[in-house]
């Protein structure tokens, strides 16, 4: 065997990169995550008027469209906000987005109350993202006791 056998060829040849081409694409980086940041609360904002809707039309469907509603719709924009929470100083709307999440992939048949578990998680969003990201206080820490709990 030798020394590269196991390393694709792609890698083989790359030069790492000198310190100061590090530090730009650090800068870039952080400029891009700084960015993003900046529009994110109205970006979420819409994504849980989006959610609110979702469920209120799920609420009106039949229990086929129901379903379809729940696995597509609710379930993706879940995904979303899962996956930008912690990025933008929003760890527990990412718990909460997996919480839905969770509960979908764990959802044997649609009934009314996992609609209104949705709708709860849902309101505990917006009240997450009425305070400054990172903050810790006695609401955030009930939510997470909560969703932990429902688990």
């Amino acid at each position: 065997m030798t020394k590269n056998q196991d390393i694709p060829d792609i890698f083989k040849n790359i030069t790492p990169p000198s310190d100061d081409e590090t530090e730009q694409l650090q800068k870039k980086a952080d400029y891009v995550i700084d960015s993003l940041s900046k529009t994110y609360l109205e970006n979420v904002k819409v994504q849980i008027q989006d959610l609110k809707r979702f469920i209120r039309n799920a609420q009106h469907s039949t229990e086929t469209e129901q379903t379809k509603i729940i696995k597509e719709s609710i379930f993706q924009t879940a995904h979303n906000i899962k996956g930008q929470g912690t990025t933008f100083g929003y760890p527990l709307l990412t718990k909460l987005g997996n919480h839905i999440c969770q509960k979908i992939r764990n959802m044997n048949q649609c009934h009314h109350d996992l609609l209104e578990e949705f709708a709860r998680d849902v309101t505990d969003m917006e009240t997450v993202i009425q305070l400054p990201p990172k903050t810790h206080n006695g609401t955030l820490e009930m939510i997470e006791k909560r969703i932990k709990e429902c688990v």
